[in-house]
């Protein structure tokens, strides 16, 4: 019989960590090896003699923890058979204490096998529990595991997916998809219109099911949540109730059976897109790799749902081309009847004058039309390809209305149509082509008059809100289908028409419109409440603030109705620059000379000193510093204002043209209100 320090020391020594247990229903520890005090972090003073499951008694937030459970089993078993135990592998967190003095449990992963020790008389006077701690092993298999199965699920993904055709229907599936994945109650997906800051979700829900889309404002977010995602970052919330950014909430919530919340931002050229929430009912420790997951399935879900959408347009582009193409085909047809006609009748016999001068006369006013129906062609081929250049200058938009009113009259007259017009009281001015522009409001008052029935009632409306300069086009005519407005302006497309199409026409200007406006830097949106309720068009300009009198908060000084201006003096050698600030300077209500050359300039000066001047630094032979020195150096243009205009806008440029004379310094191309605000400091109040 070999002496018990054999025992002890093998025990003591063995590489598998071991303990011994008293065999009660509640184990006291009796010994403990080094091996187990290496792998749990313990000392044997902090277990000999104490309870095992007080040290180490789980984590009970975790519900994957079942270590606890499943070793009182084992123990109880030992106990009732005698004989050994072994147990499959544990998620057995290990309670650890952090820097900072509180506690936290520790992810480990245990084998074991509780082996019962007998007297010689054959009484169990203990347990032994040999353990092994397997987590790095465990962690590299689930690791596999995971990496496995996140693979057939997109490849899963991936399958049910590419049948789809509609946005809609690939958003409500991959949520479904991901959510009976991960066993959680909630998905939403959220399309972003950063632009307008709205946001239309979509629900899946275990319960229920998908839910109807419905539209909502950004806002609803709330700043901090909507900054990280316009970060691009995951938003990981584990439990609304603690988590400081949403506690506040935590009953709104509730409400709608969110506890834990795992939110996915796409951001495409610095702009959000897309949000896929994740939600739970339950406080959830979402993983590194569920966030990852969830990211691949946002970012394929979206892939697709864009692709169906090109595919879907191209559809629809194709479809309105072939409309387009049988319209066009249908509207030249029109006027090629009475030619064809007049033209057999002067081929087969002579006509008498009356008779002759009528033929010549259809023949005449169909060219007209098929020539209008051509140039419309190609007036939307050249505006859309970009090949229009605009001859811009400052513009009354009350004039450009009368200009507009004035070529559909005959038509509204005709339809018998009551127009009402409302301007402004002070002119509103813009900075465009007044050809265009006339095209435009004429391109949507003869749209108006010919979709309203005869004796309709239509309204142009034109006001001044802060910095833009607004236009309304209103009917109470036959209205346009709300599934229709999205795309009332694309090419090629058109509202429903009758039959017979008796106003003609092939539908190309409202997108002619867009394209102009567009150019002018400005936008137009189409408003109507369905068919039967009429039309609502507004086109929104940028206001030129300094044009000469303009209305409301930015009215101008007296002096630009007055006439008390300023003598004004432009120097560039650039004609069309300096035609433009002539221009701009003339419209506030200055007088304005203009020089093209330095030589010149100083001539001018001399012969009538100005009160200010605008000189550009690069002119030939003299620079813009040499002008303004002989400028102050003569007494009698020494006191005006002058004004350095100049591409180059470091701080050494500015400090070199004040150095020579200068009174401001501005860097090209210089800011109309600028400009203004010098010249206000001259004029007398």
């Amino acid at each position: 019989m070999l002496p018990p320090f054999v025992f002890e020391s093998v025990f003591d020594q063995s590489p598998v960590g071991e303990y011994l247990l008293s065999a009660s229903d509640d184990p006291v520890i009796l010994a403990v090896n080094d091996s187990f005090l290496h792998a749990s972090g313990r000392t044997r003073e902090s277990l000999l003699g104490q309870r095992l499951f007080t040290v180490f008694p789980g984590d009970p937030q975790d519900r994957g923890d079942t270590g606890v459970a499943a070793l009182r089993a084992s123990l109880a078993r030992v106990i009732a058979t005698g004989r050994s135990d072994a147990l499959p592998v544990q998620r057995y967190p290990i309670r650890s204490q952090r820097p900072d003095g509180s506690e936290a449990f520790e992810e480990r992963y245990w084998t074991a096998v509780n082996i019962p020790i007998f007297d010689a008389a054959g009484a169990l006077v203990c347990i032994a529990h040999r353990t092994d701690d397997v987590t790095e092993q465990t962690r590299v298999t689930e690791a596999l595991k995971r990496g496995t199965a996140r693979k057939s699920l997109l490849l899963a993904l991936a399958d049910r997916l590419r049948p789809l055709t509609s946005p809609d229907q690939i958003a409500r599936t991959a949520s479904a998809m991901l959510g009976e994945w991960l066993h959680i109650t909630r998905v939403t997906y959220v399309e972003v219109d950063d632009t307008s800051g709205t946001f239309v979700q979509r629900h899946w829900t275990r319960s229920q099911g998908d839910a109807p889309a419905e539209r909502r404002r950004l806002e609803e977010f709330g700043p901090e949540i909507i900054a990280t995602l316009r970060s691009g970052v995951p938003l990981v919330i584990c439990d609304v109730r603690t988590d400081p950014r949403t506690a506040a909430h935590a009953g709104a919530y509730a409400s709608i059976g969110v506890r834990s919340n795992l939110a996915i931002p796409l951001v495409k050229s610095g702009r959000l897109i897309l949000v896929l929430s994740l939600q739970h009912d339950e406080a959830r420790a979402w993983s590194d790799a569920e966030i990852e997951l969830a990211i691949e399935v946002a970012e394929r879900t979206w892939s697709a749902a864009e692709n169906a959408r090109a595919q879907e347009d191209l559809r629809e582009a194709s479809r309105r081309k072939d409309e387009f193409l049988a319209m066009l085909a249908h509207e030249l047809r029109n006027p090629l009847a009475p030619i064809s006609v007049a033209a057999e009748l002067l081929a087969r016999q002579p006509l008498d004058e009356g008779r002759r001068q009528k033929t010549s006369a259809i023949i005449t006013r169909q060219v007209r039309h098929m020539t209008g129906l051509v140039d419309d062609l190609l007036d939307v081929s050249r505006v859309t390809r970009g090949l229009v250049t605009l001859e811009e200058a400052p513009q009354d938009m009350k004039a450009i209305v009368a200009n507009a009113v004035e070529q559909v009259r005959p038509l509204v007259e005709a339809q018998r149509h009551q127009l009402t017009i409302e301007l402004p009281p002070a002119s509103a001015h813009v900075l465009g082509d007044a050809k265009r522009l006339v095209q435009v409001l004429s391109n949507l008052l003869n749209n108006a008059a010919k979709y309203t029935p005869p004796g309709g009632h239509l309204q142009l409306t034109v006001w001044v809100d802060g910095k833009c300069v607004c236009v309304r086009v209103q009917d109470d005519g036959i209205g346009i289908a709300e599934e229709l407005q999205p795309r009332i302006f694309d090419l090629f497309s058109q509202a429903e028409r009758t039959p017979d199409r008796s106003q003609g026409g092939l539908g190309l200007g409202l997108a002619l419109v867009k394209s102009l406006v567009e150019l002018h830097r400005g936008s137009v949106r189409v408003f109507s409440e369905g068919k039967g309720q009429g039309t609502c068009f507004t086109v929104t300009l940028p206001r030129l603030e300094h044009a000469g009198g303009g209305g409301g908060a930015h009215a101008e000084p007296s002096r630009h109705q007055n006439g008390s201006g300023l003598d004004v003096l432009v120097v560039d050698d650039n004609e069309d620059a300096a035609e433009m600030l002539k221009l701009l300077l003339e419209t506030a209500g200055h007088h304005v000379r203009v020089a093209y050359d330095p030589v010149r300039a100083l001539q001018q000066a001399e012969a009538q000193p100005p009160q200010a001047a605008f000189i550009d630094i690069g002119l030939p032979a003299i620079d813009g510093y040499e002008v303004v020195r002989r400028l102050r150096s003569h007494p009698r243009t020494a006191r005006g204002m002058y004004v350095a205009l100049t591409g180059y806008g470091q701080d050494a440029d500015r400090r070199r043209a004040l150095a020579a004379g200068f009174d401001e310094h501005l860097v090209k191309p210089a800011d109309p209100d600028r400009i203004m605000a010098l010249l206000d400091k001259l004029v007398p109040a």
